[in-house]
């Protein structure tokens, strides 16, 4: 509705930074001024479930009951820079629903073409915008954030031998190269090991943008439970899920060392504890993902995958 108002502003973010926050006051001079909007979505996006392939991209759809999807509509806009952008849409009653729990869900392919940089979706109802996504297509090898970083690490040499080392023996190189994978796979990281005075801090916050979800990262180059590192890292993940309520904390540990040379027995622990472990194998997997153009959803997604088929193991071990 702000939106598509006689003199529209850009949501709420928009009109708080242009009244609310302006250094001006309002005229009623000493007294607060204040404006609550309620707008429950009964059908919206589910942005973590977005995916892009070269030949299209698949959003992720919800709605609270079926007679929100009957006066839905989906339209979207696909194009690349200096090109004429092209639009479809598609009424939500046509998509295939399924219902789990109190919740339906779908899923719609949008069309794109070689060269496409975004596609934007909006779910509208009437006249009116609810709901909308802008998901990036990126080709091989257009990674923006590589792309820059090559400017001043051409050919990102360093990067890769920090990260994939031949002798896994610089802690610091491996730490500062595990947060810029991180970064290329489109995270905002915060390396806390680069920061003085921090005490016992896990050496990297990776915040997934348009989600609560915040990956805890610890590195090593050898052993993964050197000094009790996994319980530590396990006690600090609950300390920052206990202080972040709201978000999804997923722990993770990294190491310059191949999977052959961890032990079953430390790795089995950091499972236990819903931990990702990422060998050299792995670490060099997500980075050819991130050459790819994949971003922090797939990654959240599959780190989510890895926490589950560890708990099918672990029950079906008991099982047994």
């Amino acid at each position: 509705m702000i939106r598509g108002g006689p003199n529209p502003y850009d949501g709420l973010p928009d009109l708080a930074r242009r009244f609310c926050g302006r250094r001006q006051e309002l005229e009623a001079r000493g007294h607060s001024t204040v404006v609550e909007l309620v707008a429950p979505l009964a059908v919206r996006f589910d942005p973590e479930a977005a995916t892009t392939s070269a030949d299209g991209i698949a959003v992720g759809l919800k709605a609270a009951a079926e007679v929100y999807v009957e006066k839905a509509e989906i339209a979207w806009t696909v194009g690349a820079a200096g090109q004429p952008p092209r639009h479809g849409s598609r009424e939500l009653r046509t998509c295939d629903w399924s219902r789990e729990g109190d919740t339906l869900h779908a899923e719609l392919d949008i069309p794109i073409r070689q060269g496409d940089s975004t596609a934007t979706s909006f779910i509208l109802i009437g006249d009116r915008c609810v709901d909308r996504v802008t998901v990036p297509l990126a080709e091989a090898g257009s990674n923006v954030r590589i792309r820059a970083h090559s400017t001043v690490d051409p050919g990102l040499q360093r990067f890769r031998e920090h990260l994939l080392p031949e002798r896994p023996e610089k802690a610091r190189e491996f730490e500062t190269a595990v947060g810029l994978l991180f970064f290329f796979l489109g995270f905002h990281v915060d390396p806390l090991s680069g920061q003085k005075g921090l005490g016992d801090a896990v050496d990297h916050l990776a915040h997934a943008p348009g989600s609560s979800v915040i990956l805890v990262i610890e590195c090593t180059v050898g052993s993964i439970d050197t000094g009790g590192k996994v319980g530590k890292l396990i006690n600090r993940s609950q300390r920052t899920r206990r202080e972040l309520a709201d978000s999804e904390v997923i722990t993770v540990l990294t190491t310059a060392a191949r999977r052959s040379d961890v032990s079953d027995a430390e790795v089995e622990k950091a499972e236990r504890g819903d931990v990702v472990v990422l060998c050299s194998e792995d670490l060099h997997e997500l980075w050819t993902a991130a050459q790819a153009g994949e971003g922090s959803t797939g990654v959240v997604r599959r780190f989510r995958q890895d926490l589950a088929s560890a708990r099918v193991r672990r029950a079906g071990g008991r099982g047994g």
